[in-house]
């Protein structure tokens, strides 16, 4: 595990924070050392690009170790899930929770889905599962934004007559269809204003079965917005599990 790159003081700080992560910290690690030779692997071809990864340069480890524990930090866990990690549920009992880099206890999602490929490639954001959402609502009311940047922000991007008939509780409503101007910008409406003012938390978009909440996630995206997800299966299949209710005026 990068031992034939980096020297043997380096390897053993480094160590020492895999152990604490779960299956996916590597991945971050690697996230952030390719993050640090951005600029580097942006100037040079493929063959150079080849070298510089089997000859690492003088790399701040501590540096990229905390680049990579930030990135964890925000990441939603289902967005880093593999079908043959540990499966550990978000409803145990801290005892039983993982411990992130930082110290802080977690849990791998409850739920926890594999997308086929056709589907990964069409899509540009990760799903996120309604179990970790709920998880991360809890976690914010326990350790305010300590974390995650405080509770998701909810998108609805159906019809109003839709969302009239029953959403998520604390859900803002942004219809796909009317949400962009023929420049692609979002209109100006009280919950665009509400998105906008909410930039940098992570953002949960949704709909019935999938079918617009991609397209309009990829938009924000393609408008800057960082940390944006879907709702994995929609909001449909949460219809009988009591979490869908009538918006009060004040949602």
């Amino acid at each position: 595990m990068f031992t034939h790159v980096f020297p043997l003081h380096k390897i053993f700080h480094l160590w020492d924070q895999l152990l604490l992560g779960d299956e996916s910290f590597p991945l971050f690690i690697g996230l952030s050392l390719l993050t640090q030779l951005r600029s580097q692997l942006l100037s040079c071809g493929f063959n150079e690009c080849i070298l510089l990864f089997s000859d690492f340069p003088d790399l701040d480890i501590q540096q990229c170790l905390n680049r990579a524990k930030d990135m964890f930090n925000v990441t939603p866990k289902c967005a880093t899930f593999r079908n043959h990690a540990r499966n550990v549920s978000v409803s145990k009992k801290d005892s039983d929770s993982e411990v992130s880099p930082d110290g802080d206890t977690s849990a791998s999602p409850e739920g926890a889905h594999v997308l086929d490929l056709e589907t990964l490639k069409t899509e540009t954001c990760p799903r996120i599962t309604w179990e970790e959402i709920q998880w991360l609502n809890n976690f914010s009311r326990q350790n305010g934004s300590k974390r995650r940047n405080g509770r998701p922000l909810l998108v609805d991007v159906r019809t109003a007559d839709e969302f009239l008939r029953g959403t998520l509780a604390h859900s803002v409503n942004i219809p796909f269809l009317t949400a962009f101007n023929a420049d692609g910008e979002l209109l100006s409406t009280f919950e665009s204003r509400t998105l906008e003012e909410g930039r940098g938390k992570l953002v949960v978009v949704f709909d019935g079965k999938c079918t617009m909440a991609p397209k309009f996630a990829s938009e924000l995206v393609r408008l800057g917005f960082p940390h944006v997800t879907i709702l994995h299966h929609g909001i449909d299949h949460l219809k009988t599990s009591g979490f869908v209710s009538v918006p009060s005026s004040s949602t």
